[in-house]
């Protein structure tokens, strides 16, 4: 292991899984990420777009901080209209580390639900 591998205490690598998607409601989305971090460092998620709306609050992002395994990230989209997200869809998705890594993968969006 070289001095930068010593420094910074292992390097994240992401997978996004198949089993991620959108499912909506009258009033938001959630973007489910099912991740595999198959590197030996955590990888902390910046940013997170969905087409062309970038989701930057990291509040929204849950949990942002991905360790080495396989995780769940929930990610909030609170204006669906904002972001066009139609149910039967597919969306490219990309997410965005601290370490400046960019992530992408394809999603499609679950049949709505109802949010009562």
């Amino acid at each position: 292991m070289g001095i930068w591998g010593a420094v910074t205490g292992g390097t994240e690598m992401l997978r996004v899984l198949p089993d991620s998607n959108i499912t909506i409601t009258d009033t938001n989305a959630t973007l489910y990420l099912h991740i595999r971090n198959e590197g030996s460092g955590t990888a902390v998620i910046e940013k997170v777009v969905v087409g062309s709306l970038a989701i930057t609050d990291t509040g929204n992002i849950k949990p942002s901080s991905v360790p080495p395994g396989d995780h769940w990230i929930e990610v909030t989209i609170n204006d669906v209209k904002k972001a066009n997200i139609v149910t039967g869809a597919t969306y490219t998705v990309k997410i965005y580390t601290a370490a400046g890594y960019t992530y992408s993968a394809v999603v499609q969006v679950l049949e709505k639900q109802s949010s009562t």
